[in-house]
């Protein structure tokens, strides 16, 4: 792989009060189990984030300071993690250390350490070893223009990386203080272990035995269709303002959220796929409810199974079926991941969850170019020819049949088994999703 033009390299020493070890916190320990399946190839797991910094750049000790005050506030970045005699993960966070710092320059070198990052050609992270995170600085002359993140999913999600982007703009800003951390990885470990457990009981247990229970024979919906291609995951993006507006549209007429829409958008189009009407498919939750983790840098996302039915339905009935089922979700969608594993061998399912659609919608996602409203007089159908796919990266190993995220309504990122979706139909998945969006829209306006 091409890298930038390497000018040198730093150590983000840091120094911090806080030092602890304990459990992973549910979500962690869901994550954890999935690196450990797929490892060493892991890799295309890395996080990378970038920020351009406005004003022309900034110096490196200005933004080695801002850094080193996310590192210090937030303990998910200065943490290690290992097996405990009873084979169980902890996480080891430290007081002191150090991060590794690349200085890199030359033509679209944040794109390329990016690459460089995440890609085939990338480092993963020994997380017993490596703290997890690792700086890249793009430098014009003594002015650094872009800082690179990159991080092990294992210590963010999707709210934990704009936060980290938002913090680190606000102190490269001149920002003075920031408002306080919410709770550290260690106490929602805590958390969860001492008041949430209590408080669900068998709750979970039983939606999960529930909602298997009723799903089709062979939770396994996809045969294989073709030979898997080499490397056999394959991942892009789509990028499509007609998807934004349409669904907008229709969550105002139908009386529910953005993510209802896109899930019931999803299960037309993926029923069809399956030929039958219900479908079971993991339903990924944020789960940041609680004000309590609103400002705080951890991984807590964790799939929720949901039966998605009457994908043949009308739209109005495809989308309060959707829209009721995820709610039911939503109150169960944190739990250990033990005790699910205990329910899922109870079943006879024990590898049930790499069977099933992972879908991912989140009201974040990636800013509009110009005027976000559509032009006067034009509808999303308008919209169509602004849309666009682009092949991301490939990669060999995962524990998918297809991996679909919808961010902000904009932007799609699509992961699938080449040996289940090819790629033909990994790329008509999210067209067709667009598609049914913009003629359900069409179809409540008339």
């Amino acid at each position: 792989m091409d890298l930038p033009e390497q000018m040198g390299s730093l150590s983000l020493e840091f120094s911090a009060r806080r030092v602890d070890s304990g459990p992973l916190a549910w979500a962690q320990k869901g994550m954890w189990n999935n690196i450990r399946a797929i490892a060493p190839d892991d890799r295309h797991l890395n996080v990378t984030l970038t920020l351009d910094v406005p004003d022309g750049g900034s110096s490196i000790d200005r933004v080695l300071t801002a850094l080193r005050t996310l590192v210090a506030r937030h303990d998910a970045l200065r943490t290690t993690f290992r097996t405990g005699d009873d084979d169980q993960p902890l996480q080891m966070i430290g007081g002191q250390g150090a991060i590794p710092v690349t200085l890199a320059g030359g033509p679209e070198a944040a794109h390329r350490l990016c690459d460089a990052q995440s890609g085939l050609g990338a480092r993963r992270f020994d997380l017993a070893v490596d703290l997890p995170l690792r700086v890249g600085l793009v430098m014009v002359g003594d002015r650094v223009r872009t800082v690179v993140l990159c991080l092990s999913h294992l210590v963010v999600d999707g709210w934990a990386n704009q936060l980290l982007l938002d913090e680190l703009a606000a102190l490269l800003a001149g920002a003075r203080e920031l408002p306080p951390v919410t709770r550290q990885p260690i106490e929602q470990a805590r958390y969860e272990r001492e008041v949430l457990a209590p408080r669900l009981g068998d709750r979970v247990a039983a939606y999960w035995h529930k909602v298997l229970s009723a799903c089709p024979p062979s939770a396994d919906a996809f045969a294989p269709r073709v030979e898997p291609m080499a490397p056999r995951f394959w991942q892009g993006d789509y990028l499509s303002k007609a998807s934004l507006h349409a669904s907008q549209m229709l969550a105002a007429r139908h009386g529910v959220s953005q993510a209802s829409v896109f899930l019931a958008a999803a299960a037309r189009v993926l029923t069809v796929y399956a030929g039958r009407d219900t479908l079971p498919v993991l339903l990924r939750v944020s789960n940041r409810f609680a004000p309590e983790v609103k400002r705080s840098v951890l991984y807590l996302c964790q799939n929720t199974p949901v039966l998605l039915e009457n994908g043949g339905a009308p739209f109005p009935k495809l989308v309060r079926s959707v829209h009721l089922a995820a709610l039911r979700a939503y109150q169960c969608s944190q739990y250990d991941p033990d005790h699910v594993k205990a329910v899922l061998d109870e079943m006879h399912q024990p590898s049930v969850i790499p069977d099933l659609i992972t879908l991912n919608v989140v009201s974040q996602g990636a800013a509009i170019d110009g005027d976000p409203r559509c032009p006067d007089g034009a509808g999303p159908r308008d919209l169509l020819q602004d849309s666009s796919f682009t092949w991301r990266r490939r990669f060999e190993n995962e524990r998918i049949r297809l991996f679909l995220s919808v961010f902000g309504g904009l932007s799609y990122q699509v992961i699938g088994d080449t040996s289940y979706f090819p790629p033909e139909q990994i790329k008509a998945t999210v067209q067709l999703i667009e598609a049914t969006l913009v003629d359900e829209a069409e179809r409540d306006g008339r």
